[in-house]
């Protein structure tokens, strides 16, 4: 847990304490009244609900309604914490990167109101919902969600069970054409910053958008599969924007085919060949494929006749918005 969420959990709590002790005081004024009769036990099925007129929690029977039942609310980030602080009684851990990309489509104006949102049991504990409510927490935001009461504890069995769908889908059903092959590309420049977990899809698929010409030149040229992987791809495309293209283009040639003119040209067969002889996928490699793909298009470029891969460790090839950003700063 960090430690904002931990800081924000304690100060809950301390409101929560601060409550109690008033809720003790008035219990001390009032000991002559007789207290009052528990709601729910008038009850035969009680279930617990929030009344968003009202604006606080209630006991009603499951005759009363038609459960399991959704209400469009407004969620608060105070009303959200309370519910994770009073509520959140029994739920797996939170992971820190989805609720980044809550907060991420929170701040940006990026959240839609979804069939699926919030969830409780019908004894009102959270049965969904814990990384949506701590995005509102920690993005200070009050939106509109789906809030269902009444669910069943053997509803848990069913929940996220359903196929979850990749950006690929996501981009299809949007309307647009994107691989796997070709978003695999500018996913793997999301994944050399380091955000590539904490990105909504909506800005992972607007970031292919961005850069799909480019993604486009490097898809068409490289064909053999052992060669046209993500960071060696990820790579052209930075170089796109930067070097001659047509040379670029030769570049691809002679790297995918295998047969150079001269020793000038030596470097994309290096790069290849060492692709071929090495299938490893893990986070390490694909960083020295990346750093040596880019050393490769450097010599290249260069017209440089080399016998080794080197692996460059700064950047050589910003995108545009990169170019930007260090003018700005």
């Amino acid at each position: 847990m960090s430690r904002r969420r931990w800081k924000l959990l304690n100060s809950a709590k301390a409101r929560e304490t601060a409550q109690a002790l008033q809720v003790v005081e008035q219990e001390q004024q009032q000991k002559a009244t007789p207290p009052p009769q528990r709601v729910d036990s008038v009850f035969r099925n009680p279930v617990e609900i929030y009344s968003k007129d009202e604006k606080r929690w209630m006991v009603v029977d499951e005759s009363q309604y038609d459960f399991p039942l959704p209400v469009k609310m407004k969620v608060t980030p105070d009303w959200a914490l309370q519910v994770l602080t009073e509520r959140n009684n029994n739920n797996r851990n939170v992971r820190d990167d989805r609720v980044e990309k809550y907060i991420a489509d929170l701040v940006h104006g990026n959240w839609e109101v979804i069939n699926n949102g919030i969830g409780f049991y019908k004894d009102g504990t959270l049965a969904d919902g814990q990384h949506r409510l701590w995005g509102i927490v920690e993005s200070q935001q009050t939106v509109d969600v789906i809030v269902v009461f009444g669910m069943s504890k053997s509803a848990i069995a069913k929940i996220d069970e359903g196929a979850p769908r990749s950006t690929k889908d996501v981009a299809t059903m949007m309307g647009l054409e994107a691989s796997h092959t070709r978003l695999s590309v500018t996913n793997y420049l999301l994944e050399q910053r380091g955000t590539r977990r904490t990105t909504p899809r909506g800005e992972q698929i607007a970031f292919y958008e961005r850069h799909k010409d480019g993604v486009e030149f490097v898809v068409s040229r490289l064909k053999k599969q052992r060669v046209a992987k993500a960071p060696v791809m990820a790579a052209i495309l930075r170089a796109w924007y930067n070097v001659d293209r047509d040379k670029l283009s030769r570049f691809c040639e002679v790297m995918d085919s295998g047969m150079a003119n001269d020793k000038s040209e030596h470097s994309p067969i290096l790069l290849r060949e060492w692709l071929l002889r090495n299938n490893n996928n893990s986070g390490p490699f694909r960083l020295e494929m990346y750093r040596k793909t880019e050393g490769a298009i450097c010599a290249f470029m260069e017209g440089r006749a080399i016998e080794k891969l080197y692996q460059k460790q700064d950047e050589q090839f910003p995108l545009p918005e990169e170019k930007l950003e260090g003018a700005a700063a």
